[in-house]
């Protein structure tokens, strides 16, 4: 349920955009999360779809670009993705065992792109 208020202060910022520009709607908008926020996708889509009815976003599309949680390992220097809810458990390094790494992306949550017109 955390993705409402999320979504709805992305709707703010891409309708004072549009305001600003004079556009008369918003076509799209484009987002880039991290894994780390563990937002749901399809939630996200669906809220945004909610939250813009009867502005000038209404008809717009919600791209949602996921990012993976990217680890570098501190003893050999490998980057490899941690996987937070898929694939196979992400406990030490890949390349050399090691317990010893550090987040280096992941974390990110940023509008990258609105469309208007």
């Amino acid at each position: 349920m955390h993705e409402l208020p999320i979504i709805k202060k992305v709707l703010a910022t891409a309708l004072r955009y549009a305001q600003d520009n004079g556009a008369e709607r918003v076509v799209s908008v484009t987002l880039k999360v991290g894994e780390t926020h563990d937002l749901i996708e399809d939630i996200v889509i669906k809220y945004f779809h909610y939250a813009s009815r009867n502005t000038i976003a209404e008809e717009a599309d919600l791209i949602y670009h996921a990012l993976p949680i990217i680890c570098q390992c501190g003893q050999c220097k490998e980057a490899f993705v941690f996987h937070l809810r898929s694939g196979p458990r992400t406990e030490c390094c890949p390349e050399c065992g090691s317990k010893d790494f550090t987040f280096v992306s992941g974390n990110e949550f940023y509008i990258d792109n609105i469309k208007i017109k």
